[in-house]
């Protein structure tokens, strides 16, 4: 689908909602960056036509970015389905809040498209500017044949004289280029074979003191420790979620049970290697998720890796609900997130309609919402405290889910490309 279909498509119904699409002149780089390594693999940032970014600090991880192929999603669809193709569409149906599109082929794609109630409207506009850009053509092509009855058809012999752009063959001789071989005598970099020595990231291993948390809480020396702590559960998610605020909330609660050990891991690269080590294991894991950018990589992947162990999820933890002061927007970012879960077969935990104004856990399900920062110290209600709470008891009573169906899998290699430093 050429470009300019597109950008006048999403011009003709631009949105003054919060959440709107951006041309790619509009973005910052890392918004780009950020949204192509999050859900638009393998996409180019030329090929990237406007992106509408849904996190509260504009770092583009989640959200809709276009390009000619079709529109990628952080959440509307499965990941696997992206893109949704832009081109040989022959119908857009909109169905309460999902919307439907078929194309020449017969086969149909159906989304939810959730508050973005344009998509519909950018689709069906696409897909009549396609329809005019095939047939339009064809008239202005007669309309000029109909000019040359205006000029004197005997002039009409001198453009025949217009054949002097041949002349444009001599860009043949931009041949010259060939000269650009000595580049090949860039070979030296192979001397550049001491990169080698990047091996030494295994040493990386020294992960293994990340096991000091382990002991957080605990006095005794590591050995007693574990006889004392057979309940061991991991915190993960991304660097700024706030685990460690968490977990010292929930060791200076003083309602944590004996039994219980917290353990952070600092990406997933560690977490992995943590469990393949002999006699290591967890019992289950809290996941930590940033309200204000929902969903990390570093989040996902803990959770492919849990899942591939057999580990259940202890709980999801939304943290910062504070630095909310619109209830629409954090129900917004938290629908999205929920979604993702779904999408990993953590069925139950989409409810839309109970996360708007909630404080504490989202009912039957390990989910809870609110502020892991010390409450009294940050002057805020009670009630962001509340989660904090209920999430104690939740682990005491040694809860879990594990995902229903398979979970992608993750591979070593696939951690040391992302989180190895």
């Amino acid at each position: 689908m050429e470009e300019k279909i597109i950008r006048s498509a999403i011009q003709a119904h631009e949105s003054k909602k919060s959440f709107h699409f951006e041309f790619r002149e509009e973005l910052k780089p890392k918004q780009i960056d950020n949204a192509i390594r999050s859900y638009a693999k393998g996409v180019t940032a030329a090929e990237v036509i406007a992106v509408l970014d849904e996190t509260m600090l504009s770092n583009g991880k989640k959200g809709y970015l276009v390009t000619e192929k079709g529109i990628y999603s952080s959440t509307m669809f499965n990941k696997k389905a992206n893109p949704l193709p832009l081109d040989h569409m022959v119908s857009v149906e909109v169905e309460e809040s999902d919307c439907i599109v078929t194309y020449e082929d017969g086969t149909k794609r159906s989304f939810f498209f959730s508050i973005h109630k344009e998509f519909p409207e950018i689709l069906n506009t696409i897909l009549k500017g396609r329809n005019q850009n095939v047939s339009g053509p064809e008239k202005p092509a007669k309309a000029v044949e109909a000019s040359k009855p205006v000029a004197e058809p005997k002039p009409s012999k001198p453009p025949k004289q217009a054949e002097p752009p041949k002349p444009v063959e001599p860009p043949k001789q931009a041949e010259p280029p060939k000269p650009v071989e000595p580049p090949k005598q860039a070979e030296p970099p192979k001397q550049a074979e001491p990169s080698k020595p990047v091996e030494p990231p295994k040493q990386a291993e020294p992960a293994k003191p990340v096991e000091p948390p382990k002991e957080m809480g605990q006095k005794e020396s590591a050995e007693p420790s574990r006889e004392e702590k057979k309940y061991k559960i991991a915190v993960v998610g991304e660097a700024e979620s706030g685990r460690h605020t968490l977990v010292e909330r929930l060791l200076e609660s003083g309602k944590l049970s004996d039994d219980i050990s917290l353990i952070i891991f600092e990406n997933p690269l560690e977490l992995f290697r943590y469990l393949e080590e002999p006699g290591a294991y967890l019992n289950g894991y809290i996941g930590v998720c940033d309200a204000t950018t929902g969903t990390s990589d570093e989040l996902t992947d803990s959770i492919r890796i849990m899942s591939g162990k057999q580990i259940p999820l202890s709980a999801l933890f939304f943290n910062k609900r504070d630095l909310f002061l619109d209830d629409e927007m954090f129900q917004l970012s938290a629908i999205m997130t929920l979604g993702d879960m779904e999408d990993m077969g953590f069925d139950g935990f989409y409810q839309p309609e109970s996360v708007e104004i909630l404080l504490g856990r989202l009912f039957s399900v390990p989910v809870y919402i609110g502020s892991a920062v010390d409450i009294r110290a940050n002057d805020l209600e009670p009630e962001f405290g509340t989660a904090v709470q209920e999430l104690v008891l939740g682990l005491n009573a040694h809860e879990g889910v594990l995902p229903n169906g398979e979970t992608e899998p993750v591979s070593l290699e696939e951690l040391i490309s992302r989180y190895q430093a």
